[in-house]
């Protein structure tokens, strides 16, 4: 069995913050291999980079190199900041003397997000000039901001969750809010798009990729939605959500799978 080769803490912005570093994790087969910048989730607030490192190792096994990386969470500084060390991580992925380092070469990355970090990976993703992104894999992702929108946990969304999301003791507006929200970028030259969602979810419930699938739909620009029967309420994504060592579900597992074959062959 091949031993998976990843390089860990390598800092892409740690002049800005101490946490601003990530995980790369090699392909056995890395000439020419697509690279990935994966985000985690935890409500913009938990989790680190080692949370989406099942997903990393799926990623490998399809020959797509997997750079995973922690940003500032919004209890360190608030919106914008984590959209923009999302950004800076996706810029130096794509550094060619970076990728030459390790032996990769990659015109264009894939952006891949799970909940939270899905959110983050729609907004990053989209926000980039046409070319430099060849497709989003998002699992699990708000994909609009309101107040008070119906979801499984008691703080997320609620007028407290917002103060410390954009650091004001204001309300957010509409405006701001959908500024902040990935339906927002959706635009005519957006990326070939693959969501994946459990139908069980209610922590961030299927609408959210329904209404984004819709809105790629009337911009004529390619989606391809991957639906499970996850074994939770929450993503459905982990055997056990409290392990420090994460396993994915056999459902979610199968989910991915299909969408980075589907993802890597760029057929949506």
């Amino acid at each position: 069995m091949t031993t998976l080769e990843v390089h860990s803490d390598i800092p892409f912005a740690t002049a800005r913050h101490e946490r601003l570093v990530g995980d790369l994790y090699l392909p056995p087969k890395r000439d020419g291999a697509p690279v990935a910048l994966v985000i985690h989730g935890g409500g913009w607030m938990t989790s680190d980079k080692s949370t989406l490192a099942p997903i990393c190792r799926l990623l490998t096994q399809h020959d797509i190199a997997a750079f995973t990386v922690n940003y500032r969470r919004i209890v360190e500084a608030p919106w914008p900041a984590c959209l923009e060390d999302c950004v800076s991580a996706f810029d130096f992925l794509r550094n060619p003397d970076f990728l030459a380092r390790y032996g990769l070469r990659a015109q264009s990355l894939f952006v891949v997000g799970a909940s939270a970090g899905g959110h983050l990976a729609l907004m990053t993703a989209l926000s980039r000039p046409p070319g430099q992104v060849a497709g989003i894999l998002a699992v699990a992702p708000p994909t609009w901001l309101e107040v008070n929108t119906p979801c499984c946990d008691s703080y997320l969304f609620t007028p407290p969750f917002f103060a410390t999301f954009f650091g004001t003791t204001t309300p957010p507006d509409a405006q701001t809010l959908y500024a902040a929200s990935p339906l927002s970028l959706v635009d005519a030259k957006s990326p070939p798009l693959w969501l994946v969602h459990s139908r069980n979810d209610l922590l961030v419930p299927p609408r959210h990729s329904e209404a984004l699938s819709r809105v790629y739909q009337e911009h004529q620009r390619p989606v391809r939605c991957h639906d499970f029967d996850g074994p939770d309420t929450v993503h459905g994504l982990w055997i056990d959500n409290n392990a420090p060592d994460r396993v994915l579900t056999p459902p979610a597992q199968a989910a991915l799978t299909e969408a980075i074959v589907a993802m890597r062959l760029d057929k949506p």
